[in-house]
């Protein structure tokens, strides 16, 4: 007689807040995701440039499984955000990294950490920005990573630089901060 299994692979949680509450970006080149026990491994120095986000600006993440001509499964990961105002600090990161493809580290805000892109390659960014309609219209940045992947993301139990690389010594003073 076969077996009969059943499990519950989900519960609904207390408290279910949507979006990413803080957001870290580094050049994928820099850091290898070593599997199974995922850990990240730098393997040069490190910038994280860092954006933190009130409840009224939404980041997003969302992941889509596609198939290939082959019938071959990859995810197609994306995140995106916009900022209300210019920032010439930004603008300058944008200019200055046209091609660098990124490793991105989210913490949502129910405390769940996923690292995002770089498996097999980084993601890709976009950016938009208009100077607004009028003189009371805001001059937003919008921002989108994206990338196809093996895996639609990798969690950590931490975000926190010093847990990510407990080894390590890094200068993590630089952020973008948005309040």
């Amino acid at each position: 007689m076969a077996a009969i299994t059943s499990f519950l692979p989900w519960e609904p949680i207390p408290l279910n807040q949507s979006g990413i509450r803080r957001l870290k970006i580094v050049n994928s080149d820099r850091v290898s995701i070593l599997r199974p026990d995922i850990e990240l491994i730098p393997v040069a120095d490190l910038v994280f440039y860092e954006f933190i986000f009130p409840n009224d600006l939404a980041c997003i993440a969302s992941f889509q499984r596609r198939f290939s001509g082959s019938g071959a499964a990859y995810w197609v990961a994306s995140v995106s955000f916009t900022l209300p105002h210019i920032n010439n600090q930004i603008i300058s990161w944008v200019a200055n990294n046209p091609t660098t493809e990124w490793l991105l580290i989210a913490e949502d805000y129910n405390g769940h950490v996923r690292v995002i892109g770089g498996d097999p390659t980084g993601l890709i960014m976009e950016f938009q920005s208009t100077t607004g309609a009028g003189p009371g219209a805001q001059n937003p940045m919008v921002f989108s990573f994206s990338a196809e992947q093996i895996f639609p993301f990798v969690t950590l139990p931490e975000y926190e630089n010093e847990a990510l690389f407990p080894d390590s010594e890094f200068d993590f003073s630089f952020d973008f901060s948005f309040t």
